[in-house]
């Protein structure tokens, strides 16, 4: 990865030197604006700039990079009281405990929220593709599942550093047509060092005039050691949505989700179930250094309760689920100690 800059800005440099451009007069006939200018150094900076912005227009067509595995974008965010206090206000009294001063579990999902404005965003809120996540031609987008661990604790004050990379981009044909799976590598870190490690599995789905999918009859509830029951309210969805900064419509514009993706009505975040498994799990473990391998099966829609439960294995490790209130499976995992 350093080669290939290196490489460039010597030839770049080579191509200067050749070119007579590092010659001080040629330098300070440049700089000469009111005086005798010479305005060649300006072509050559000009040119160069617009190699720049072809390669640019060329990347945000791209998967991944020719040299690379991924693309990879630095973001930074402050864990403020604030936010601390909103996130333990929207999901209390279902976190784990901490010690004071500690942040919750999965409140890393609320920091560095892409940022776009009106004019950027697609048909279902979401920020066009392109310019980080590759452009991938289906229109839907779900939150497929990933695998995260939880290395060191954030606290509240902390100044952190996400790190995002693109892995692995997979198409793929399923029940309702052609899927497309990527998975986005982050790393989590303060100044203490690395906090988190975590892999994020986005599918892109075909536009389809058909309902989603039923889960079809009642099943027998899975039993546990461990229940909590969530009131799946639109007021829950709202709040996260405010604290991630996520403006995808099946969360909040039910005219959207039924007409346009087919659903039953609003549907739970993905993330929110992912935080309320990780969050029983490290309650059932009695520690908050877990990793969690956990899954999307079916679409959990809003206006009831739904269950998240969690149950030790002989193992050792830790399986939770999200349940419907028709006691389906929504969303599975398996977390264990990091």
């Amino acid at each position: 990865n350093i080669l290939i800059p290196l490489a460039s800005g010597t030839i770049f440099g080579a191509g200067l030197a050749l070119g007579g451009m590092t010659d001080p007069a040629r330098v300070r006939g440049f700089l000469d604006l009111f005086g005798a200018w010479d305005p060649t150094l300006a072509f050559v900076m000009g040119g160069a700039v617009l190699v720049m912005a072809l390669a640019w227009l060329l990347q945000k067509r791209m998967l991944r990079p020719v040299f690379a595995e991924g693309f990879s974008l630095p973001d930074r965010s402050d864990i403020t009281p604030r936010l601390v206090e909103s996130f333990a206000a929207t999901f209390a009294p279902h976190l784990a405990p901490g010690p004071q001063g500690e942040a919750p579990l999965a409140l890393h999902w609320c920091l560095a929220p892409q940022i776009a404005p009106m004019n950027a965003l697609g048909p279902d809120g979401h920020p066009t593709r392109g310019d980080f996540l590759p452009p991938v031609p289906l229109p839907r987008r779900m939150w497929a599942g990933g695998r995260l661990e939880a290395l060191a604790p954030l606290r509240e004050g902390d100044l952190v550093t996400r790190r995002s990379t693109i892995g692995d981009v997979t198409a793929k044909e399923g029940r309702t047509g052609a899927l497309c799976f990527v998975a986005v590598h982050h790393a989590v870190s303060t100044e203490r060092g690395l906090a988190l490690r975590e892999r994020h599995d986005i599918v892109y789905r075909e536009a389809s005039s058909l309902p989603a999918a039923a889960p079809g009859a009642s099943a027998e509830p899975e039993p546990a050691d461990l229940v909590w029951e969530v009131e799946a309210s639109p007021t829950l969805l709202f709040r996260y949505s405010a604290l991630t900064f996520n403006g995808h419509r099946i969360h909040y514009d039910q005219p959207y989700a039924t007409a346009e993706e087919g659903y039953a009505g609003l549907v739970v975040h993905g993330p929110i179930q992912a935080t309320l498994m990780l969050n029983i799990a490290a309650t059932l473990a009695g520690t908050t250094t877990l990793a969690l391998d956990y899954r999307g099966l079916s679409p959990l829609i809003a206006g009831g309760r739904f269950l998240v439960k969690a149950r030790r294995r002989p193992d050792g490790s830790l399986r939770t689920w999200t349940e419907g209130g028709d006691g389906r499976l929504r969303m599975e995992g398996m977390a264990r100690a990091s």
